[in-house]
């Protein structure tokens, strides 16, 4: 099972990007990573640990649960939940299937193998277009079977591929690997997906910051020289691409989310009103949860509502909205306590860079949306499991002291002459 955990996100990507291109009917590769998962999530749940943010976890998933069967659409309203399931799930599956610190790493190691697979997808959807073409159809990029769901997916494999640079053996291992984040964050940067540039941005600087990544001017000129030529390469081979994407996603995007009645703005405004103004059953445990598009008044057109945030007040209330944010917060303090015990080595350092960066990057994510989309939120509470498992088996500072406090003789460099004593010297 815990070879399986390493590689459980390659497997789960690689049935996501190939999605249409296998199946038949309504049915394709892409649905298997629903029997995947649940397949995880049955097998190891006897296991779990019910420390205290895994207990919020399942809280919060049996509350949206029953809101789902009370939903007047509860299949529509099911099948969101069943996505939530799968993601806060990855998080307690982490912390108690991993083991030791091997398990963990491997773990992290394979990200670099699922970046692989995103990017190497991307590259042939241009040139053998399939799946959802996300912005702009006919004009834009395609991405294969996730759709512009991929650039979350790259992101969060990118940071969290941070965490393992230092695990590789060779200089060799570590170039490729990270070449192949940085072409993943490339794509992201030219598919002007904003909600993942803006959690991309945030999150390394976040990395930055705490000590995560050393920008020395060496490091600096290596990284520019990697990644000027592969910026240059998208802008010959896409650049009417890249331009039109611009426009359309940056200079009217933005237009759109601040002045259309179904931009952001004027979603939170009115999911807020509706809040401030509902009955107190609506205040506390909301309407139709995931049912937003037949039951949004304001909206009406198959929109549903997309902030995260918002979908939690509108379906869930005071209390779903509550409930999820708690959740985030009982695992980031439950990281924090644990940091605060731990020996600061190096690679202590990078999971705390790396940890909080992902949590930065997530709650961006959320302010675009995030809830509908099943393997990079998935992966998001898989990476946090696998970095508080592997601070859990790092060694604390009592440790650390308690060893230095019995100091190791050294082995002798050589042999000393022998002391003969007088009774067997050697007489004249």
């Amino acid at each position: 099972m815990r070879k399986l955990i390493a590689y459980l996100f390659p497997l789960v990507l690689l049935t996501d990007c190939i999605g249409p291109l296998v199946g038949f009917g309504g049915i394709h590769a892409g649905h298997l990573k629903y029997g995947i998962f649940l397949s995880v999530i049955v097998v190891t749940s006897p296991r779990w640990r019910l420390m205290t943010p895994v207990v919020a976890v399942l809280t919060f998933l049996v509350y949206i649960t029953g809101l789902a069967m009370l939903a007047s659409d509860w299949s529509n309203s099911f099948n969101g939940v069943m996505r939530l399931w799968i993601a806060f799930s990855m998080y307690p599956v982490m912390v108690s299937v991993l083991r030791t610190q091997q398990d963990v790493l491997a773990f992290l190691k394979a990200l670099v193998v699922g970046s692989v697979i995103v990017v190497a997808t991307f590259g042939v959807a241009q040139v053998y277009p399939w799946g959802w073409e996300g912005y702009m159809r006919g004009r834009g990029f395609s991405y294969g079977g996730m759709g512009a769901y991929a650039t979350y997916a790259m992101v969060y494999l990118a940071l969290g591929g941070l965490a393992a640079m230092s695990l590789w053996r060779t200089r060799r291992q570590r170039l490729f690997a990270l070449l192949v984040h940085v072409l993943a964050g490339v794509i992201v940067m030219i598919s002007f997906r904003r909600g993942a540039m803006a959690g991309m941005i945030a999150g390394f600087a976040v990395i930055v910051l705490l000590g995560g990544v050393r920008l020395s001017p060496g490091r600096l000129l290596g990284a520019t020289a990697l990644a000027v030529p592969i910026i240059a390469a998208a802008f010959f081979l896409f650049g009417d691409k890249v331009t039109d994407l611009y426009t359309a996603r940056v200079t009217q995007g933005v237009e759109f989310e601040m002045a259309s009645r179904f931009g952001r703005v004027a979603e939170t405004k009115q999911v807020w009103s509706d809040f401030a103004n509902g009955s107190p059953r609506h205040m506390l445990f909301g309407t139709e949860f995931f049912n937003s598009t037949d039951i949004f008044e304001w909206l009406r057109e198959d929109r549903p509502i997309h902030i995260d945030y918002n979908v939690m007040l509108d379906g869930a209330g005071a209390v779903g909205l509550i409930g999820f944010l708690l959740v985030y917060f009982l695992i980031a303090l439950r990281f924090r306590a644990r940091w605060r015990r731990l020996f600061r080595s190096r690679y202590a350092i990078g999971i705390r860079a790396v940890f909080w960066g992902l949590l930065a990057t997530s709650l961006i994510f959320s302010a675009s949306n995030q809830l509908w989309v099943t393997t990079p939120y998935a992966l998001f509470f898989a990476l946090l499991g696998a970095l508080q498992r592997s601070a859990e088996l790092l060694p604390t500072k009592q440790a650390v002291a308690a060893r230095a406090g019995v100091p190791v003789q050294p082995l002798p460099t050589s042999v000393p002459h022998p002391v003969y004593t007088q009774a067997h010297a050697r007489t004249p």
